[in-house]
């Protein structure tokens, strides 16, 4: 039978799972004898497929009188807004347009248990091509709350210009929405 003293068998028979990239254990989440698993999958919201199973993987790990919860992290979503201006016109803005939400997109749902500073987004927006002079935001949004009830604040960079989210172990960065607009 498992210890819960000791994480290493619950996170083992957890990230063993193909659709798990990453599982946090709270012991005594609910008191003596309990513990949460935070599972994230691999995609950027875990699936409630990917919960189910590592319910059953955890089923056959833990002894019956042992309670516990799986659950998703808390989502922290970003909404952000970009200007981009260009070295000289590009032929297929819409192509540079895709390639940077997809590489900003990327870092930020590839962002686990940090400090995220708001401002990375503009050097990693501007490494996507040599033909960008300059980046700026236009704005971002800080989603959080429950899927039923997201609540957002504006983040506002004339008061704070190098912004920092603090994400903690339970809570995962994602990608609300990402808008280009090239000048």
């Amino acid at each position: 039978t498992l210890s819960l003293h000791d994480a290493l068998p619950i996170l083992d028979a957890v990230t063993r799972l193909a659709d798990v990239s990453n599982a946090i254990v709270v012991q005594s989440a609910n008191g003596g004898g309990t513990f949460d698993v935070f599972v994230q999958g691999v995609s950027p919201i875990t699936s409630d497929t990917t919960i189910a199973n590592v319910k059953l993987s955890l089923a056959d790990t833990v002894g019956p009188w042992v309670s516990y919860n799986v659950l998703k992290p808390y989502y922290i979503g970003l909404q952000v807004a970009l200007k981009v201006n260009l070295v000289r016109n590009v032929i297929d803005q819409a192509a540079l347009s895709a390639q940077i939400i997809d590489t900003v997109s990327r870092y930020i749902n590839n962002s686990y248990d940090v400090s995220f500073s708001i401002d990375n987004i503009l050097k990693v927006a501007e490494s996507v091509s040599a033909d960008i002079s300059a980046i700026t935001f236009v704005s971002v949004k800080e989603y959080y709350g429950a899927e039923n009830a997201r609540k957002y604040s504006e983040i506002d960079f004339t008061a704070n210009p190098t912004h920092t989210l603090f994400i903690g172990k339970t809570e995962k960065l994602i990608v609300e929405s990402i808008q280009v607009a090239i000048s």
